[in-house]
């Protein structure tokens, strides 16, 4: 059992940026109406027990109200966490690097395919049924 909190791999430095486009160029944007994307950055510390390769990794957005923020059509679904199905707003597949003494940094971007309503967001990431990190 300990071992396997060992492994576990945790989230730091997690950053959420509204991404807006214009003119063809994208820029980022703090006003959730003119966010046309989510960019989500963190970064991994290195942790000595954990085993290298590629894992899943599931972002859960939650609004104002603290419920997700998704649109099974650009990506979102349902992964199992603590036992119990939850929704994520998106996924990618990430390769984890044990090996390097620098942190491993990762910058996902998701487009929900509408803009976002006004209001603070929380984040979650998720991998392997464990959270990892939140914001």
């Amino acid at each position: 059992m300990k071992l396997d909190l060992a492994k576990q791999l945790k989230a730091e430095n997690i950053y959420i940026t509204g991404i807006e486009s214009k003119s063809g160029k994208d820029r980022e944007t703090d006003r959730a109406k003119r966010a046309e994307k989510i960019k989500v950055s963190f970064s991994i510390p290195e942790n000595m027990v954990a085993l290298t390769g590629k894992r899943d990794v599931y972002v859960k957005i939650l609004n104002a109200k603290n419920e997700p923020v998704f649109n099974e059509s650009t990506g979102s679904g349902r992964f199992t966490y603590l036992g119990t199905q939850s929704i994520y707003s998106f996924k990618q597949e990430i390769n984890y690097d044990m090996n390097d003494d620098i942190p491993d940094k990762y910058s996902i971007s998701w487009s929900r395919g509408s803009t976002f309503d006004p209001g603070q967001y929380k984040l979650e990431i998720y991998t392997e049924g464990y959270i990892m990190g939140s914001k």
